[in-house]
């Protein structure tokens, strides 16, 4: 039987203005990058960055982290 893991999937919310967003963007994906370099046994590790378009034209920004 193979073993499951657990995630937590953290999604950048875009209800600002697209100038605002765009750098909000720009911190989420900093901050992904910083937290991934960091190997803590009490920080989560990050498994990927995703990113997806809604049907709407909004991108969607999240990271996906081991529980």
């Amino acid at each position: 039987m193979a073993e499951r893991s657990s995630a937590i999937f953290w999604v950048l919310c875009p209800k600002q203005s697209l100038h605002c967003y765009s750098k909000a963007v720009s911190l989420f994906q900093q901050e992904a990058f910083f937290i991934g370099q960091i190997e803590h046994a009490g920080i989560l590790k990050i498994e990927t960055y995703v990113h997806h378009n809604l049907e709407n034209g909004t991108m969607l920004h999240g990271i996906v982290m081991q529980k």
